[in-house]
C-alpha cells in the first residue's frame, strides 16, 4: 500500500507551492524527506510529454495536468488485488486531503488497452472516484510512456483458460506541478 502519511504530507506540500520536498516543512518535521515514506527522486527527473486516450475517449497529455501534482499509478481493471488496493488508497487519501485535493490529478495509466477501452475505465474508476483519470493506449504506447517510470508489464495466460492476467509494477509516482517525477511510493 502506499505510505499515506508520507504521501499526504508531501501532496499538501506540493500544493502549497514549493519545488522541493520538505521544503516548506517547519524544521523539525523530517517526515517530508523520510525515505520510509517514500523514494525521493534527487534531482526530480524530467519526464517526457505523452499522450494517450482518457476514459471520456478524447487524448490526453501529460502537460494538460502541468501547474498541480499528479498522482500516476499503472494497473488494469481486471487486477485482483494491487489495482483496486491502490485506488481505495487513493480515494482515502484524495478524502485526507479535503478541499485541497481538487488541486490533485490522480491518473490511472491501463497496461491492458485490449480490454480497458475508455468506457471500461470510466465505469471501473467511478466505482472508486468519478474525478480520477483514467488512461489508455496500446501496449506500444503505454511501453513507451512506462520508459520514464522503469514500467514493467506482461500478460500472462491462466492455464486452462482464454483469459489473463497482467504482471506489472505496483509503485504509485507523485509528479511535481512543474512536471517532474518527485517520489516514488512502493505498493
Amino acid at each position: 500500500m502506499i505510505r499515506f502519511a508520507g504521501l499526504c504530507l508531501l501532496l499538501i506540500v506540493l500544493l502549497a507551492g514549493c519545488t522541493q520536498p520538505g521544503a516548506s516543512a517547519p524544521p523539525d518535521d523530517a517526515s517530508a524527506q523520510d525515505p520510509n515514506r517514500g523514494t525521493p527522486v534527487d534531482p526530480p527527473k524530467d519526464l517526457t510529454n505523452f499522450t494517450l486516450t482518457s476514459q471520456t475517449g478524447k487524448p490526453l497529455r501529460l502537460s494538460d495536468l502541468s501547474g498541480r501534482p499528479v498522482l500516476l499509478f499503472f494497473g488494469y481493471t481486471n487486477c485482483p488485488d494491487v489495482c483496486p488496493t491502490t485506488l481505495a488508497e487513493w480515494k482515502r487519501i484524495k478524502a485526507t486531503l479535503g478541499e485541497a485535493a481538487q488541486r490533485v490529478s490522480f491518473v490511472f495509466i491501463s497496461v491492458d488497452g485490449e480490454r480497458d477501452k475508455p468506457a471500461v475505465l470510466a465505469k471501473f474508476l467511478g466505482g472508486f472516484d468519478p474525478s480520477f483519470i483514467g488512461l489508455t493506449g496500446s501496449p506500444a504506447a503505454v511501453a513507451e510512456v512506462g520508459k520514464d517510470y522503469g514500467l514493467y508489464f506482461k500478460s500472462q495466460a491462466q492455464a486452462g483458460s482464454a483469459e489473463y492476467q497482467v504482471e506489472h509494477s505496483p509503485p504509485s509516482y507523485l509528479i511535481g506541478k512543474d512536471g517532474r517525477l518527485r517520489m516514488i511510493y512502493s505498493y
